[in-house]
């Protein structure tokens, strides 16, 4: 049986570890209590050799993690990024950066053919002194801009003393935000006549966002694969404290992960990046926000970032085709899916212009999951009218409910509105609207609240501020005959909810704002929770609500006592956000010890999944 309190404090660990190359990663420029391994940037005030920088991690008792330079290829400023890692030969540091430099210039030219006639004509300069470049060899001594220590805050904070330190950012990891699951269905339960459904990612407005671009992956001519983004702005509407990051997605989806193909994945499993650069000019302050350390706590399954910020994202010039490029060691999915974000954030103080100082303020989904790794797929995202949604269909019917089905296919929408009438013959009218959801794919909704057998038809159409997209299909359903029996819902913090076991956790999630959450225990039960009805007696269904998060077992398993004896359902709770999922129709005989319970045996041996306890809810049939 494992010993959940050691596994809470690892995992509280593992969140700061990890936080120095996580997305949703932010901290302020604090001072650390005491004298603890941190991070720190410094700034030079003339461009610094790179044995010099060497040389001051050596004396200082600290270790370099990342260089960062600035040259000109023809008349374009490139910053770019050098990680140094345990595996990094520091014999051939400067070496091994000039390829990786040079590798770069070469994946730009064969890439070419990629692009289309008016980017390669806008690359043309840079494309021209690339080839002098890899004709004549890099010559040049490679001068450090910016580098990232690890160490004691007391010996970093020595290096403020050195005469060619312009700036020094000493900084802590932070506190890591859990991701959200992902989903591909999400009903929202909040919808009602006239309401507007909250929306799961919202955008202040489309001017932010780059209009067009091409993503491009490849095997990179070093070694590795790589992804470079190309983008490019109508206008920059940014303000001087926003940040902005572009951040590419890969997925494929097989629960493997991307260096080895295991299914259980070995400590060494992530494609760790070589190299990065881009176009946006060193006063914006660009930052490498994806993973570039060799020091692994987990593994990367299902899906890989590739992500470059800017810190100060006022200073992207608009009207001119940008380029974002990372390069990393091979994984093992040879073929996968992409979709692309915009984020909007801000610094937290005017002094602080790294990924650790950035926080998310809206996400756009720019381009959706799509195929197309490897490969080169040129994207527009302009404020267009959307496309209309399709696949609609109703199901799950009530005596006052039913289950609305859709695909939503846009974007770019600012929300989706419903249309509904009453009966075959009955006029359409709007009857409400979803705000913008946070990707494409299938989704629904439940329409509470309707008359026993009654026929309702809905159609649905997406809008922004260009117009609305064409109708989709339409869809029928009749709720069934009502009963004299009434549902019954027995939530996590009423009287009919009990538990026992020796590790519990709550959060303010779920049915009525709480949730009681633990770890998965194997095949060993040591937490279980349960729900005892008073019911009418007859055929109910049951129905389980899944919250947000700190769910995401994929096999909890709920044991449903009812008049013919038990019966077991696995539900994976990882696949749901704040839905009731249905464990199928019983028998009940009157009384109050129908009930349903919940342990956390559920055989899985990743003892960092949890299992959610929320509300049982028991429908009349």
């Amino acid at each position: 049986m494992k010993n959940k309190s050691f596994y809470f404090i690892f995992l509280f660990f593992l969140a700061i570890s990890l936080s120095i190359f996580s997305v949703q990663v932010f901290a302020g420029n604090r001072s650390a209590e005491s004298d603890e391994d941190t991070f720190g940037s410094i700034e030079f005030k003339d461009p610094a050799l790179v044995e010099d920088v060497l040389t001051v991690s050596r004396k200082n008792k600290v270790k370099v993690t990342l260089l960062e330079s600035d040259f000109l290829l023809g008349s374009t400023p490139i910053h770019d990024f050098y990680p140094i890692n345990s595996q990094t030969n520091q014999g051939s540091i400067e070496a091994d950066y000039i390829k990786s430099r040079l590798g770069a210039l070469k994946d730009s030219l064969n890439e070419r053919k990629n692009l289309s006639s008016e980017e390669q004509q806008e690359l043309a300069s840079q494309l021209e002194a690339a080839e002098l470049l890899l004709k004549n060899g890099y010559k040049e001594k490679i001068r450090i801009s910016k580098a990232t220590f690890s160490g004691k805050k007391s010996e970093l904070e020595k290096l403020s003393k050195k005469s060619n330190i312009k700036k020094l950012d000493i900084f802590d990891t932070g506190t890591k935000v859990d991701k959200q699951k992902k989903h591909k269905e999400v009903p929202n339960s909040k919808f009602s006549e006239g309401d507007q459904v909250s929306a799961l990612a919202t955008t202040t407005g489309f001017q932010w966002m780059p209009v067009s671009g091409t993503s491009v992956t490849d095997t990179a001519a070093e070694g590795g694969r790589y992804a470079r983004e190309y983008m490019k702005w109508d206008s920059n509407v940014f303000a001087p404290e926003d940040t902005y990051e572009h951040d590419f997605f890969l997925y494929n989806y097989d629960r493997q992960t991307y260096l080895n193909g295991a299914s259980t994945p070995p400590v060494d499993c992530f494609p760790v990046i070589t190299y990065a650069s881009t176009t946006w000019p060193a006063e914006s302050y660009p930052y490498l926000d994806s993973r570039y350390d060799l020091e692994k706590f987990r593994c990367e399954i299902d899906e890989l970032a590739y992500t470059i910020g800017a810190a100060k994202a006022d200073k992207i010039a608009s009207g001119v085709l940008h380029y974002n490029y990372i390069r990393t060691n091979n994984g093992n999915a040879t073929s996968s899916k992409f979709k692309i974000n915009a984020q909007l954030g801000y610094r937290s103080v005017d002094s602080c212009y790294t990924t650790w100082c950035s926080w998310s303020e809206s996400q756009v989904i720019m381009v959706p999951f799509r195929n197309g790794v490897p490969g080169s797929i040129p994207w527009t995202y302009t404020d267009i009218i959307p496309l209309a949604p399709s696949e609609v269909s109703v199901t799950e019917p009530t005596s006052s409910s039913l289950r609305l089905n859709f695909r939503d296919n846009a974007s770019n929408q600012s929300g989706i509105k419903i249309e509904r009438k009453i009966g075959s013959g009955g006029s359409w009218s709007q009857y409400g609207t979803f705000g913008t959801l946070s990707n494409t794919g299938l989704w629904y909704w439940v329409n509470t609240g309707l008359a026993s057998n009654t026929t309702y038809c809905y159609r649905l159409r997406a809008y922004n501020s260009k117009g609305d997209s064409p109708y989709s299909n339409e869809a029928f359903g009749t709720t069934t005959q009502s009963t004299s029996r009434s549902q019954v819902i027995v939530d996590d913090r009423t009287s009919g909810f009990s538990r026992r076991g020796s590790w519990w956790a709550e959060a303010n999630i779920g049915y009525n704002g709480h949730i009681y959450w633990t770890y998965v225990n194997g095949s060993v039960v040591d937490s279980w929770g349960e729900w005892s009805a008073n019911l009418a007696g007859g055929n109910y269904e049951v129905y389980v609500f899944i919250p947000s998060n700190y769910a995401t077992t994929a096999n909890a398993i709920y044991q449903i006592y009812h008049t013919g004896g038990t019966a077991s359902r696995s539900v994976n709770q990882n696949n749901y956000y704040d839905v009731w999922v249905s464990l199928g129709t019983y028998n009940f005989s009157p009384g109050t010890s129908r009930r349903v319970r919940l342990t956390d045996a559920t055989g899985e041996t990743n003892y960092n999944l949890r299992v959610g306890f929320d509300a049982i809810g028991f429908v009349p049939r």
